[in-house]
């Protein structure tokens, strides 16, 4: 039985310090060979989103040693007019948990577009 898990953002530039407000945080999932759209969110002034709620498998799927995969997996996208695009894909999502997506931007250069670049991040799965 599917229970529900969360996802939330913090996007931030310069090694941390400083929240970039306003990025666009979409989260999507793979069903049927299409990308469903999940939510979408802005950050505020702390470079954070509100949850995104995520289907997940069963908890108790994970209290013994099986086959079966024990998460959902997502992809995200961060977008924000003056940096680079980021896309993670198989971010992990767990049952009664909340996983926070942590992203740092890098800032365009002059005269450069978006279409230009766009930073790609796999999630390797958690050997459980």
């Amino acid at each position: 039985m599917a229970q529900n898990g969360y996802i939330t953002a913090r996007i931030y530039t310069s090694r941390g310090e400083l929240p970039v407000i306003g990025a666009v945080v979409t989260v999507t999932q793979e069903v049927g060979g299409r990308q469903n759209i999940l939510g979408k969110r802005t950050t505020d002034r702390n470079g954070q989103t509100a949850p995104i709620t995520v289907s997940a498998p069963d908890r108790a799927l994970s209290e013994n040693p099986s086959d079966e995969t024990v998460f959902a997996t997502v992809d995200v996208r961060v977008d924000h007019p003056l940096y680079y695009t980021v896309y993670i894909k198989d971010a992990q999502i767990f049952a009664g948990q909340t996983t926070l997506v942590d992203t740092p931007l890098i800032p365009l250069i002059e005269n450069e577009s978006h279409s230009n670049r766009a930073d790609d991040f796999v999630q390797t799965p958690q050997n459980l």
